[in-house]
């Protein structure tokens, strides 16, 4: 009963990801005297500067798990790189996540909406950054592919049956069009790319975002 209430109070609330920073031996009267945690509890620190000193960031590492084909709509396997904290718990390095891809031009979006851990599940909004500080993980010649899927659609969208007639030879003629027409839109919306095992990227917390705007 208490697991079940829980969950339900997790429902529709999005949880702010912070990075774990690593204990020290500060009294407790110096920890008083310290800044006050309200005033970090949205941002990501690093874990070897004192409080005083801490450099305030906003995103954190990961990479990708393993060589996958992405095709939009496809799902990312990433691994954390270091200990993140969420709502209390800490999520230690190399915990997997999850995202949906889409790609865009010459970018790979990763929305992550959710971290499964010891089975609970902290809703989220953390997006997938490349180390260039862009929105989503660069694939160079991406956008060619983007170009061939527009022109092939396009012819997709020139077949038909010239003249209009009751008869059914030509009734059953369009629907074989029309069904080879669905088919290679199919296909040439299943444009793939490939991202590396190991390649660094920055979670950015969404979150974050949107209390500071």
């Amino acid at each position: 009963e208490r697991l079940k209430q829980s969950s339900d109070n997790k429902k529709g609330k999005i949880f702010t990801v912070n990075r774990k920073k690593e204990e020290d031996n500060t009294t407790s009267l110096q920890k008083d005297n310290s800044i006050s945690s309200s005033l970090k509890s949205n941002s990501f620190y690093t874990a070897d500067e004192n409080l005083e000193q801490e450099q305030q960031q906003n995103s954190i590492e990961a990479v990708i798990h393993e060589t996958q084909s992405i095709v939009n709509g496809s799902v990312v396997k990433l691994r954390l790189s270091s200990d993140i904290s969420l709502q209390g718990t800490m999520i230690p390095k190399n915990t997997f996540l999850y995202g949906i891809a889409s790609l865009k031009g010459e970018r790979l979006e990763v929305k992550i909406n959710n971290i499964q851990f010891r089975n609970s599940i902290f809703p989220v909004e953390l997006t997938v950054y490349d180390m260039d500080g862009i929105d989503g993980i660069y694939i160079p010649g991406a956008i060619n592919r983007d170009v061939a899927k527009a022109s092939a659609d396009r012819s997709i969208q020139t077949l038909g049956l010239t003249g209009v007639t009751d008869s059914w030879g030509a009734q059953a003629a369009g629907m074989g069009i029309e069904a080879a027409k669905s088919l290679m839109s199919k296909k040439v919306k299943l444009i793939k790319v490939v991202v590396k095992a190991g390649y660094q990227v920055l979670l950015y917390d969404e979150k974050q975002k949107n209390l500071n705007n």
